[in-house]
């Protein structure tokens, strides 16, 4: 929002745990993430990177389509973005998300919101927010 982009590189493990809710194959991964998020133009500390390790349970409601949740830890290389201060290099990203198959592919296609925030350790802690198109290719 408000002009601020992201673009990340992540790795996504085979489940380390797969079990079944409602029916359905639920599996447990985690994801290594790196990425940069940017501030609008013309503004000074414009780019931070970022380093994050995200546990993420996958529940398939179908064969091919599923939703994910995940809640993990990520390192920023700073504490100011643009003219937002998040006070800590340490911010937690919580993220809901839809995710779907392409038959006979190795791709994966999804949308995802994720939300940055220091947890309350330190003022201000104005939050940061991404919708994030993803595209993921599931190596055999």
């Amino acid at each position: 929002g408000n002009g601020y982009h992201s673009l990340a590189l992540s790795y996504q493990t085979a489940p380390v745990w797969q079990g079944e809710f409602v029916a359905h194959p639920l599996d447990l991964s985690l994801e290594y993430s790196l990425g940069q998020v940017r501030a609008p133009t013309g503004q000074a500390n414009r780019d931070l990177l970022r380093l994050g390790v995200t546990p993420f349970a996958r529940w398939w409601f179908s064969a091919d389509s599923g939703i994910e949740l995940g809640v993990g830890a990520n390192v920023f290389s700073g504490t100011r973005v643009g003219g937002k201060d998040i006070s800590t290099a340490l911010q937690f990203g919580s993220s809901i998300g839809v995710l779907h198959r392409l038959r006979s592919t190795p791709w994966l296609i999804g949308l995802r919101l994720t939300h940055y925030s220091n947890a309350g350790i330190k003022q201000p802690n104005p939050g940061q927010d991404y919708l994030q198109l993803r595209a993921s290719y599931v190596f055999p």
